[in-house]
């Protein structure tokens, strides 16, 4: 449920307040089957686990804020501020039947089990989180060619754990007046072209992720810095983005490998860790708009570079290198009814723990045939090479999953 009610003040001030509550059940009963696959025997995998769920989480929120601008110094400012409050209850049940049934993936029986009977609960914890937070923002016009961007925000954080079996607090983290400000100025070359740069404060809670120890894990903080180039070519038609960035964040939760499972929680029962400090940083380009009449392109380009808190790459499934591009053409003259168009997605490989993902890149060919001005047909063929490629990577826990293959979608639409 949501309430949104807007009051305009005069001029283009604006004030605004947002509610909105849910409410959600989860029931739960999953198998798992872990392992990596010897490709020669088909071995390797079982069914380790049965994990039940029972869970319940009511969730409310509410923004106020009031934005607007005004006239100083011989400039025309704008400035938001605001405050909101967000509150989540969740209460979940969960507990593990351990097993060791081996499976083959190739030839999956399943009617290997039965679907199980629910045995009694292991654990029972309520969890329970706000976050109440003040912010503001400005953008002040130093000159018509220079302008500054401030912000900022302060949170009060509360997140409590209670066992409801043995009535124990397990966890019970408080952060108060957390400031976490932001600032950014972009300066007009001309009437085409901008530079900017940017600085912004991070702050996120980690009281939801259990450590073998017992202890707190604490915040997660750093930076995120940003420097780029936009402009527009072609008369505004074609816009142009060139950044670069750096990203520095301590104290990060990690999957502790070494006590995997060994953490009952409502959302997971694998334990983590503070990593010391994650960096990233890379650069990134783009290109999007309308080239000629009735052409349109699209293209991005992402180089990314990680490091974990030994100096190693991190872990994870985001490829070094990253392109996009994708471009639509509307045919001219007696033709003009037929839109054809292209796009093509590559990266280089990534990691995550000792799975490889390897380098690809994929095709998509598409056409749109208007009927009348109500009804079009459009045909997509998607992987036109039919590449076998894993879309996602897990490791040898969290399992692995293929790419979509060669695949076409016909669709008649109308517009009335």
């Amino acid at each position: 449920m949501f309430a949104e009610l807007e009051h305009h003040l005069g001029g283009d001030w604006r004030a605004k307040l947002t509610l909105n509550h849910t409410q959600t059940g989860i029931l739960q009963k999953l198998n798992t089957a872990r392992g990596a696959v010897n490709p020669a025997t088909g071995a390797g995998t079982a069914i380790t686990s049965n994990y039940f769920v029972d869970r319940s989480i009511d969730a409310s929120g509410l923004d106020a804020s009031l934005t607007g601008s005004f006239e100083a110094f011989g400039g025309t400012h704008k400035l938001a501020v605001g405050a909101s409050w967000t509150q989540e209850n969740a209460t979940g049940r969960t507990t593990t039947v351990s097993m060791n049934i081996p499976v083959d993936v190739f030839h999956f029986n399943h009617d290997l089990i039965p679907e199980p009977a629910t045995p009694a609960y292991a654990n029972q914890l309520k969890d329970r989180s706000s976050l109440l937070g003040v912010y503001g923002n400005t953008r002040l016009e130093l000159n018509p060619r220079l302008h500054l961007h401030l912000g900022g925000r302060l949170n009060w954080y509360q997140y409590r754990t209670d066992n409801l079996l043995t009535g124990a607090v397990t966890n019970d983290y408080r952060q108060n007046a957390q400031f976490t400000p932001y600032a950014g100025v972009v300066y007009d070359l001309g009437p085409q072209w901008s530079v900017y740069a940017s600085y912004a404060s991070t702050f996120v809670p980690q009281s939801q992720y259990s450590s073998f120890n017992g202890g707190k894990l604490d915040p997660a903080v750093g930076g995120n810095y940003e420097a780029g180039l936009k402009g527009e070519l072609m008369d505004g038609r074609l816009n142009v983005a060139l950044a670069v960035f750096s990203i520095k964040k301590r104290n990060v939760a990690v999957l502790d490998t070494d006590h995997l499972g060994e953490c009952p929680g409502i959302s997971t029962s694998d334990c983590y860790r503070n990593a010391s400090l994650l960096r990233s940083k890379g650069f990134d380009a783009e290109v999007a708009g309308r080239i000629a009449p009735g052409w349109e392109v699209a293209a991005g380009y992402t180089y990314l570079n990680t490091r974990d808190d030994a100096g190693q790459p991190l872990t994870s499934d985001a490829p070094r290198n990253l392109l996009r591009a994708s471009t639509s053409h509307t045919l001219p003259g007696e033709w003009s009814a037929w839109t054809v168009g292209a796009s093509v997605s590559a990266q280089t490989s990534s990691y995550v723990t000792v799975v490889r993902n390897p380098g690809r890149a994929i095709l998509d060919l598409r056409a749109m045939y208007r009927i009348d001005p109500t009804w079009s047909l459009s045909l997509n063929l998607g992987n036109v090479f039919d590449k076998t490629y894993w879309q996602f990577v897990g490791g040898t826990r969290n399992g692995n999953g293929y790419g979509t293959p060669r695949n076409a979608t016909l669709t008649l639409r109308g517009s009335f």
